[in-house]
């Protein structure tokens, strides 16, 4: 989606869906959106979410290294 609008790519988006991906984007916040997709005949259920930072469990920086 560089350089192309949210419409340019989904041409019969509908904005409810921009709106919850620009939520997700900006805030972190989760969202489920369930619709009907004309395009391809089928129900829909989307989960929009951000995936979690990578962390480093405390258990694995207890040995140390020396040279």
């Amino acid at each position: 989606m560089l350089n192309r609008s949210f419409y340019e790519v989904f041409r019969n988006g509908d904005r409810k869906w921009l709106v919850s991906y620009a939520d997700v984007a900006l805030n972190g916040t989760k969202h489920t959106l369930k619709d009907f997709s004309p395009e391809i005949g089928k129900d829909l259920t989307i989960y929009c979410y951000q995936p979690n930072s990578v962390s480093v469990p405390a258990s694995c920086c207890q040995n140390k290294c020396t040279t």
